[in-house]
């Protein structure tokens, strides 16, 4: 038999959904880019320059933006069975063996209009960062810049938001790369800035932003561009002449509160603990559980951060109203539209509780305080609880 050599190849750049890196210059240098699928419309864009990642981005495309680049493979059967097996388990209707389920993928349309409009969000965010006028770009990306999106509307507008930590002061930087009014007088792209203190994100999410570890503060500053907007006037008839007079047109997004569910441990103290479905943008953001602690004076808590896109109905019902919807105020889209609503209350803040709070024990027993909700409550969970 003819010897034959083979040779074995490790790249240091994945390839990610293109069988090939793309290049492109950006800061002056010579660069290249991977696209990665995460989930949902979300994609991860990595840049690498002599083979070191020097910065990446999250994309999140609108349905028309996704429709027009990529199409899912193999998606709501998936998703749709995992959540008619969890109901039916909680119901008990049926059981089954298996313990997990396909995750979609997704196919892309038209590589090379995909690769000219991933080019032109590069060339948009090089733009962005060069404004922050900062004398070391390389040690800006790598130090200072926390998190950057971008959220593309309409198939092609593009809407980023930045996220900096120089000398200990936050800031949230959101532009548009398309023309609106920005006067009675002037169009061109919207943008401005504001500083997120600590009290906000006490705010927001009931968690001491200082007893968290590194990673996790990364996370919650990671989301908060969930939580603001840009405003932008489309036509002259959108403002008034008060309205054109505003210095910074960033609005704060109210929370959507779902349905809660409280227990009562008894032990030496009576200690509440409370759990709440919290969302934004009518999509549910992430389930917060509060207990405080009435012997050592102090607020603990836990985040589970969801999936919205696992939870999702393909098909949206009719609203019928039910007596248990009273204890609901803003989260009604969250109920309609996601199985996750009648998951908890058929039996999911059950099992939650049992997975994070020992018996005969009055703490939490987590380590962490953030976590993703689909590790703790999925259909082998709720069916061994």
């Amino acid at each position: 038999m003819e010897n034959k050599q083979y040779k074995i190849a490790l790249y240091s750049i994945p390839q990610g959904m293109f069988s090939n890196s793309q290049c492109i210059n950006l800061y002056g240098d010579q660069c290249e880019w991977s696209m990665f699928f995460i989930e949902n419309f979300k994609f991860k864009v990595v840049i690498y320059q002599n083979k070191i990642n020097i910065q990446d981005f999250e994309i999140i495309l609108d349905q028309s933006s996704f429709d027009e680049y990529f199409e899912y493979l193999n998606f709501d059967q998936n998703s749709q069975q995992e959540m008619q097996n969890i109901l039916n388990s909680m119901k008990k209707i049926q059981s089954s063996s298996h313990n997990y389920f396909k995750l979609p993928s997704v196919k892309i349309k038209d590589k090379d209009k995909l690769i000219k409009f991933i080019n032109n969000c590069l060339n948009q965010i090089e733009t962005l960062i060069n404004e922050q006028k900062q004398k070391d770009v390389k040690h800006y990306l790598k130090e200072n810049l926390i998190a950057l999106n971008l959220d593309v509307i309409d198939k092609c507008k593009i809407r980023a938001s930045l996220v900096q930590k120089i000398n200990g002061r936050i800031d949230l930087i959101l532009k548009n790369f398309y023309q609106t009014h920005l006067s009675q007088d002037l169009l061109g792209f919207a943008g401005s800035s504001i500083q997120i203190t600590d009290e906000f994100i006490q705010d927001k999410f009931h968690i001491d932003f200082f007893t968290l570890n590194e990673s996790e503060k990364q996370f919650i500053l990671k989301k908060i561009t969930n939580y603001f907007k840009l405003h932008a006037y489309n036509s002259l008839q959108d403002g008034t002449d008060l309205d054109w007079k505003n210095e910074n047109p960033i609005q704060q997004i109210d929370q959507n509160f779902g349905g809660t569910h409280k227990i009562m441990i008894v032990d030496q103290y009576r200690t509440p603990i409370n759990f709440t479905l919290i969302g934004v943008h009518d999509r549910p953001e992430f389930v917060r559980v509060d207990m405080f602690d009435t012997e050592k004076v102090q607020q603990n808590g836990l985040l589970f951060f969801v999936n919205e896109d696992l939870w999702r109905r393909r098909e949206v019902q009719p609203s019928v109203k039910k007596s248990k919807q009273s204890k609901y105020n803003k989260e009604f889209a969250i109920a309609e539209k996601y199985y996750l609503n009648e998951v908890l209350q058929e039996g999911g803040w059950r099992v939650i509780e049992k997975l994070i709070i020992p018996k005969n024990s009055i703490q939490i027993n987590q380590e962490g305080k953030i976590h993703r909700l689909e590790q703790f409550l999925n259909w082998k969970s709720i069916y061994e609880n």
